[in-house]
Parts: structure tokens; sequence; C-alpha cells
């Protein structure tokens, strides 16, 4: 669980500071950077692909969190 409670701490932090979306909740986007690595591993492991694990969950998480940051709009 420590993984849930890193990123619970972070997203709480990004959320106060309006870094993030604080019209949606720190455990969701706990919930969906956890999906989100469980897709990339099951993809990887049912994939002919030669790709790096670690590179493509960083790409994935990357953009997942590009679309979480708050636009001032």
């Amino acid at each position: 669980r420590s993984l849930y409670k890193c990123l619970r701490l972070i997203l709480e932090k990004g959320c106060s500071t309006g870094v993030l979306d604080s019209s949606v909740s720190p455990d969701v986007y706990v919930k969906t950077i956890i999906m989100a690595f469980v897709g990339v591993e099951t993809f990887w492991c049912l994939s002919d692909d030669q790709s790096n694990l670690a590179d493509t969950a960083t790409a994935v998480v990357k953009t997942l969190a590009l679309g979480m940051i708050a636009r001032n709009t």
C-alpha cells in the first residue's frame, strides 16, 4: 500500500495547490494512475512488441498526468 499512500499525498498536494483539477478527488486520481499501471503491464505482457516496460509506463503516466493538470480557462 506504500504506492497508494505516496500517490495520494502527491495528488492531495496537487489538488490543494491548484496544479490538478480539484473537481476530481485525489482518490479518483490514484485509482486512475494504478489502473494505467495495470493496463500497461497487461498490454506489455500480451504484446509481441519488444518495448521496455519502464519506458512504456513512464510515457503512459506522463500523458495521463498532463491531462490531469488544471487549465485556467
